[in-house]
């Protein structure tokens, strides 16, 4: 419609298509992107779950460490205290025990960021997978679906219809979760 109303200086094709058969198309596409986007969401969230586990284990056992060097770092002053160790020896051992504690405070604030990266990955995914359960067994394409779904549908002639779909940031980022730590 648009290429007969601005003419010849549109690159719009200027032949009219049926509602029906445009609907047909983008809800063709439509199942096909649910159905995609309902098996990522799947794996990508069980991959940011399994994530989490993993990354929360290795925090319990770098607060577990950290808790032993402070703890070390409390018997060498009693050892200094007691005059078993010079103060030579209290001073170095200590500043050895604070620059492991340094580097292991570091790793656990790394862990944290990391833990909330797979949350928020969780999360996108879980919410994707509810989206996409809600619409996948639809026989017919409704506004809501396409409200949900569709940013924009453009049609070059019969045989060619693009449709760009919304959350297509979010979609990058479950399948490049996917794919992290794969190579």
């Amino acid at each position: 419609r648009h290429g007969k109303q601005v003419g010849r200086h549109s690159r719009c094709c200027t032949e009219e298509y049926s509602v029906k058969h445009i609907e047909e198309v983008v809800l063709k596409a439509l199942r096909e992107h649910l159905s995609t986007l309902e098996w990522l969401s799947v794996k990508a969230g069980d991959k940011a779950k399994s994530r989490m586990k993993t990354v929360e284990n290795h925090q319990k056992s770098l607060s577990e460490e950290l808790d032993k060097l402070k703890a070390e770092k409390i018997r060498q002053y009693e050892f200094y205290a007691d005059g078993i160790i010079t103060r030579e020896h209290y001073i170095r051992k200590k500043s050895e025990l604070i620059d492991f504690m340094e580097k292991l405070e570091s790793d656990y604030k790394s862990t944290e960021e990391e833990f909330d990266r797979q949350s928020g990955l969780w999360e996108s995914a879980t919410n994707m997978n509810a989206i996409a359960k809600k619409f996948v067994g639809e026989q017919k394409l409704s506004r809501q679906m396409a409200e949900a779904f569709i940013e924009n549908v453009y049609i070059y002639d019969s045989n060619r219809i693009e449709i760009v779909f919304q959350h297509e940031d979010e979609i990058a980022k479950l399948i490049e979760s996917l794919n992290w730590g794969m190579s």
